[in-house]
């Protein structure tokens, strides 16, 4: 599962019908998280098997806030992703 995913696949209608998520990176999907899943464990799952040291990261369409990563991931979107930032400084 490394393809770029556009958000109309067949699979998003998977994801939510089997109460997950799709989590990305920088726009690649790398895996799936449970909806029950607490987002900042899943967030530093992901960021530390992919070796992510600084990035941003969204549910869908929205920038997530640091208060939500005690939180489940919960219905909002259909994906997580992790937005990598340059290490020089810029996004």
């Amino acid at each position: 599962m490394t393809d770029r995913w556009d958000g109309s696949s067949e699979e998003q209608e998977q994801s939510l019908a089997t109460g997950e998520v799709l989590v990305m990176i920088s726009g690649q999907v790398v895996g799936r998280a449970k909806r029950t899943d607490i987002l900042g464990e899943v967030v530093d799952r992901f960021a530390r098997e992919h070796g992510l040291k600084s990035f941003s990261v969204w549910k869908g369409e929205r920038k997530a806030d640091t208060s939500e990563g005690s939180q489940p991931i919960g219905d909002e979107s259909t994906f997580i992703d992790l937005v990598a930032k340059d290490p020089r400084g810029d996004d």
